[in-house]
């Protein structure tokens, strides 16, 4: 079921989450399987999978909850490689910076997870 899931656009998405006929740990997990389905390709450069689960475990606790959450609470998203997202290697796809870890998020970034 996921594997059609992930592939639907976010809107759709974001309506299986706020029914809760998937939640947010399953729909994250489906996505890092399928990032790490072909790490050759290097599409996307840096991943933090325990910070991602985190964060969806937190969400759905939330929802259980019955807490009001922000439209794209649950949706897993992917950044740019050019936006600086704490604590992740930021290269903006030049290999001088595959040292680079910022220590702040992007405003971007900051305003896509508060949403």
């Amino acid at each position: 079921m996921l594997d059609d899931v992930i592939t639907r656009p976010a809107v759709e998405q974001v309506e299986l989450l706020r029914r809760r006929q998937v939640s947010s740990r399953e729909l994250v997990t489906a996505h890092l399987e399928r990032i790490g389905a072909h790490p050759e390709i290097n599409a996307v450069v840096a991943v933090d999978d325990a910070a991602a689960l985190r964060a969806a475990d937190a969400i759905d606790a939330a929802r259980a909850r019955g807490e009001t959450l922000g439209p794209l609470a649950g949706l897993p998203m992917t950044v740019k490689d050019c936006w600086d997202v704490a604590g992740l290697v930021s290269t903006d796809g030049d290999p001088r910076w595959r040292d680079h870890r910022p220590t702040r998020d992007a405003p971007v970034v900051a305003r896509l997870r508060a949403a």
